[in-house]
């Protein structure tokens, strides 16, 4: 049951990660995925690692699968961090509870697999907690966020990649794959450039990246991919769909932290605490959770 603690890890990790994605985009970039890029050829530190553990030739099954991981990986930073730069970071971890519906339809699709009645309610209530944390409450009138969109992709390319990854670590060690999983990512996230305008706003936002702004990100890249590490780590150790269901923790813990840095550091964070959209907020957390927890269960 080391699974366990390696998820939890993993979405203690990502918790802290995603609060510094929000502020420092927020106060910092205009263009967010020049920040996200800064993030990825920042990780490349972490390759340092394979000086002090064994590192095996991999074979051309592992070199594409942990390929084909980074690309999933990074398509999913991409719509997630669209999201991040249009939404509340408390909203976006309740909206992320919606990648077991995918985990589940791609079983459905791919692999035949029939949906119970239990699963199609537990998904239900995932749709459902995910439609209530994209509505802000402006008076008496509701306004809809786009965000949830962005998170569907980036749930999406998420089980995509958890998949891809269970299939990379059959037959190979830990170490390996996730070195050559960080080889891949640097170099994936250069295809930013194919846009003009990530091409003019670089040029532009790239003055204004200073030693201090940059060691900030990579602390902030530094933690996130250590949950990748302990997210890999428990996806060797167990299985994709309760590891999934570990979402709620980070979900909990995002809310808490965003709540209290709107209340005591809202020059650092500042989110919707009013009574309305805290009662959406709660709500949509609540459905979130024992939605995640009955999936798991089934």
């Amino acid at each position: 049951m080391t699974w366990i603690f390696f998820a939890l890890l993993t979405h203690l990790c990502w918790s802290f990660s995603n609060i510094g994605d929000k502020v420092v985009i927020t106060k910092k970039f205009k263009n967010p995925f020049i920040y996200l890029f800064f993030g990825f050829c920042a990780s490349a530190v972490i390759l340092l690692f394979g000086l002090f553990v064994p590192i095996s030739t991999p074979s051309l099954n592992t070199l594409f699968l942990s390929l084909l991981s980074a690309i999933f990986y990074v398509l999913l930073c991409f719509f997630y961090i669209k999201a991040v730069s249009v939404e509340e970071i408390s909203r976006i971890g309740i909206i992320w509870n919606i990648a077991p519906v995918f985990g589940l339809v791609a079983a459905w699709i791919f692999l035949g697999e029939k949906l119970q009645i239990q699963q199609l309610f537990a998904l239900f209530m995932l749709m459902t907690g995910a439609f209530l944390a994209s509505f802000h409450a402006r008076g008496s009138k509701l306004r809809f966020s786009r965000a949830i969109i962005y998170m569907f992709f980036a749930c999406m390319a998420f089980s995509l990649y958890a998949v891809s990854a269970k299939y990379a670590m059959t037959g190979v060690s830990f170490a390996t794959f996730y070195f050559f999983f960080t080889l891949w990512l640097a170099p994936s996230s250069f295809i930013f450039f194919i846009s003009k305008k990530f091409r003019a706003d670089f040029r532009v936002e790239k003055k204004n990246l200073t030693w201090s702004l940059f060691g900030v990100i990579l602390l902030i890249s530094l933690v996130a991919r250590l949950g990748i590490m302990f997210n890999q780590l428990a996806l060797a150790r167990g299985p994709v769909a309760l590891i999934n269901a570990m979402e709620g923790f980070q979900t909990v813990l995002m809310f808490l932290i965003a709540i209290l840095l709107t209340r005591f550091f809202p020059k650092i964070l500042r989110e919707e605490i009013d009574k309305n959209n805290l009662f959406l907020k709660i709500a949509s957390l609540f459905i979130m959770v024992v939605g995640v927890i009955y999936l798991s269960l089934q």
